[in-house]
């Protein structure tokens, strides 16, 4: 991912996370110090279209999202279910795309479709951490990831 772009998806991510989410983002150098193993157990994604058909993806450890879902919507992370985490990660990734799309211009041809949430366990490998093509964010000692994928079609 371009270092311009990766930027711009930190700057937007973080507006959304302090403006909407009540968090404290943290920045990281794009090492992140990061080790293999760290777990997420929510991807949430939008399509963009566009010439290389591409999603943007959100993949949060399940504490973390519940933690965002009751900031969000003003309640105690006891009072938040699956549903209402799913719903605020739709919403996130939504709030994030459209910024950054807004950011980088209708020239770039993107269009957003729905956003889809779902849970399942991704654990962050060696290989991944290599390829330097994730954004990684900090909130509360946890993180959060950002990519880009190619969509099947």
């Amino acid at each position: 991912m371009p270092s311009t772009l990766k930027q711009i998806l930190k700057e937007v991510t973080f507006e959304i996370l302090e403006t909407m989410f009540f968090a404290l983002p943290e920045p990281l150098p794009d090492d992140g110090g990061l080790l293999p193993g760290l777990v997420f157990d929510l991807r949430a994604s939008v399509a963009l279209g566009g010439r290389q058909n591409l999603a943007l993806n959100l993949f949060l450890p399940k504490p973390l999202a519940a933690d965002l879902t009751a900031s969000f919507l003003g309640l105690e992370p006891d009072e938040i279910d699956d549903g209402a985490v799913s719903d605020m990660a739709k919403e996130m990734i939504n709030m994030v795309a459209g910024n950054l799309l807004n950011r980088i211009g209708e020239q770039a041809g993107f269009e957003m479709g729905i956003p889809q949430a779902v849970f399942g366990k991704r654990t962050l490998t060696q290989e991944t951490l290599a390829e330097n093509k994730n954004v990684f964010i900090c909130v509360d000692d946890q993180f959060l990831m950002l990519s880009f994928s190619r969509e099947d079609g």
